[in-house]
């Protein structure tokens, strides 16, 4: 409704990967957002970006007004704190049949995610007969999902990785706080708000540098 939109409109900007990443969409995915965002943004009285990344791709790529984009950064609830009752870890893990150690990975599987090369490092872990660890994959189907479960037979995890699906919000903190790291590769966020979510449950974090990551983590993750 907002190119017809008659009164004064907020539009909130998450990222523009459809641009800088086609390759990661689906084609009418992709060709609808072409189209349609530089005309929203330019209706738009003002924007939201919910990272100075974003918001400086917005400016070059959508061609605004750099006066109308202002950054609002996004937060995790306040129920992402650390889970300090053993029964309530417990509990999380029996019900999707986990075993601690474990690292865990929270997102959609879908390209941009990098998933294939988090198996692979775990992988090379794997051949270490100390290394104990499960990988937990926790987040529904996004779309080009092949590749990553095809990684999981060729590289032989079936029984080192386990994949949740969508995992309710009630038992994210638990699932955070029980894994020793969170790991989160992805090669493209606007925000990445999983990090902080990890963060607040008081669990280590690894991510990637590129995007908005480097300005969400900052010093506090590796």
């Amino acid at each position: 409704l907002l190119p017809f939109a008659r009164i004064p409109t907020v539009l909130t900007i998450h990222d523009v990967v459809y641009i800088t990443h086609p390759e990661w969409h689906l084609p009418l995915n992709h060709y609808f957002l072409r189209l349609a965002m530089p005309i929203f943004a330019q209706r738009a009285r003002a924007i939201i970006a919910v990272s100075g990344h974003t918001r400086r791709e917005v400016i070059d790529l959508l061609h605004v007004d750099p006066a109308k984009v202002h950054v609002v950064y996004e937060a995790a609830d306040a129920r992402f704190r650390p889970v300090r009752e053993a029964e309530a870890l417990a509990e999380v893990c029996e019900r999707y049949r986990l075993r601690r150690p474990y690292i865990l990975f929270v997102g959609a599987i879908e390209p941009r995610k990098n998933l294939p090369l988090l198996l692979h490092v775990f992988s090379y872990l794997c051949q270490d007969p100390a290394f104990q660890h499960q990988l937990v994959i926790a987040g529904g189907k996004g779309w080009l999902y092949d590749e990553i479960f095809a990684a999981i037979g060729e590289l032989g995890l079936e029984k080192r990785v386990r994949v949740l699906g969508f995992v309710d919000d009630a038992d994210l903190p638990a699932l955070y706080r029980g894994a020793d790291v969170f790991a989160f590769p992805s090669l493209y966020e606007g925000f990445g708000i999983p990090v902080l979510e990890a963060m607040g449950c008081g669990t280590p974090v690894v991510t990637s540098n590129v995007s908005s990551l480097p300005e969400v983590a900052g010093d506090a993750a590796l």
